[in-house]
């Protein structure tokens, strides 16, 4: 950011501003772009806060550091890709904001992209013997539904709250 804001006349940086702008919207306008910097916090925090606490270890805990990752990098990328391309279910106004353009289809999308992300990453590292247990495949997809319904009915920018609801859910379940 403070190369871009700093040296805009230099030709790399005056098209990184360009691609910089063409991703924001009207929740991010000034100077200064924060969207791109808080994705990358919010992706990071869950990971820093799980270092910190030293939750228990079992599935859901063993989720929670990638819950930035997987609230925002797949379920918010899959939310994204499948409302614009198939959503026609809008969230009422009332629950998501005026002026936004959230779909019941993008929520449903990233519900059903965490959890197989989650499984998957659970599958991988776990040893097929040991199978999670049904309470706590329900608290982590209670978790999910949790995070993304939220995700649905917010219309300020919320790469950073999410994670930190998502990894808080992570952890009551486990």
């Amino acid at each position: 950011e403070d190369v871009r804001i700093l040296a805009p006349r230099v030709t790399l940086v005056h098209g990184l501003d360009t691609f910089m702008r063409s991703l924001t919207d009207s929740r991010d306008s000034g100077t200064v772009i924060l969207t791109h910097l808080y994705l990358l916090i919010g992706c990071a925090l869950p990971t820093c806060l799980h270092v910190l606490l030293l939750p228990p270890p079992n599935v859901p805990a063993f989720i929670a550091p990638f819950a930035g990752v997987l609230i925002l990098g797949i379920g918010d990328t899959a939310a994204s890709c499948v409302g614009v391309l198939y959503g026609h279910t809008r969230w009422p106004a009332s629950l998501a904001g005026h002026g936004t353009h959230k779909t019941f289809e993008g929520t449903a999308a990233a519900v059903a992209a965490v959890l197989f992300a989650a499984l998957a990453l659970t599958a991988s590292t776990q040893a097929p013997a040991t199978p999670p247990a049904v309470a706590q495949v329900v608290g982590v997809a209670c978790a999910v539904v949790l995070s993304c319904v939220l995700e649905a009915c917010t219309s300020q920018i919320d790469n950073l709250f999410l994670p930190l609801i998502f990894y808080s859910t992570l952890l009551l379940a486990a």
